[in-house]
């Protein structure tokens, strides 16, 4: 449920975006974020699923079109501000930080000789990614909303990006939707560390993935979901860095529990 973490989250000081909370389109105030940049989801779903992110100055119709996505996962839906920043996962298990896992958007890395559908196809060789779950990453696919996102920038699937360019295909960045990721708890400072146990410790959980928007400068942050049976699979075999063994810690954690 998005909007009691969030109202628990602001409740304890933990920032959280701005957003609306609607259960029918009649419902949104399109001034309150016609200068921002902003997310529009539905009210309970995983995965990344009826997900829109729309420019600032977005028309009415585009926020329209994207509100219908969202209603179609769920009854109700939430508008928020776009936090521009990197996005982390952090896994807290028994008010311990075992992992910090950063994700980025599906995207592939230009070689001068292949087109973006065909860097495709060659990163989805990898054995970490399949489709339905099964792995730690999903397969990246090149769907209409790829296209969209690539026309947007003058782009195709059939472009050949230059050596070493960096190519994104969407802008959200969930591992279901075919993004990567990188375990870079040693790179994260205490600071951020420290607010993600508190924001597991005041919705009273023991195993919990905080998603948390941290700025460029590393200086700001929100916290924009909280998953309480989050994946482990991208914290033990991550795309980059070296894994973690949170299962072992789950297992800690279970069997504690049990003794008492």
């Amino acid at each position: 449920n998005k909007y009691m973490t969030k109202k628990i989250l602001s409740n304890n000081n933990i920032k959280v975006p701005m957003g609306q909370y609607i259960d029918n389109k009649k419902d949104v105030n399109y001034s309150l974020f016609k200068d921002h940049k902003i997310v529009i989801k539905p009210f309970d779903t995983n995965f990344g699923l009826g997900i829109s992110i729309l420019e600032k100055g977005s028309q009415k119709s585009e926020i329209d079109k994207a509100l219908e996505l969202a209603f179609s996962y769920s009854k109700k839906v939430i508008i928020e501000e776009f936090f521009k920043g990197e996005e982390l996962r952090f896994l807290v298990i028994d008010d311990k930080l075992v992992s910090i896992v950063k994700r980025t958007p599906a995207n592939v890395v230009g070689n001068g000789i292949n087109t973006i559908e065909e860097l495709v196809n060659k990163k989805n060789k990898s054995p970490l990614r399949s489709r339905g779950y099964v792995t730690p990453l999903e397969k990246i696919q090149i769907t209409k909303y790829e296209e969209n996102f690539l026309s947007k920038k003058g782009l195709d699937k059939n472009h050949v990006p230059n050596d070493n360019e960096i190519i994104f295909l969407r802008e959200n960045s969930n591992v279901s939707t075919g993004g990567d990721s990188e375990e870079i708890y040693d790179q994260v400072s205490d600071y951020f560390k420290d607010i993600a146990i508190k924001a597991t410790k005041a919705m009273g959980v023991k195993i919990c993935g905080i998603d948390m928007i941290v700025s460029k400068d590393m200086q700001d942050y929100v916290i924009i979901e909280a998953n309480f049976n989050p994946a482990i699979q991208m914290h033990t075999y991550p795309y980059l860095g070296i894994g973690k063994n949170v299962a072992k810690d789950i297992l800690e954690l279970l069997f504690k529990n049990k003794e008492k």
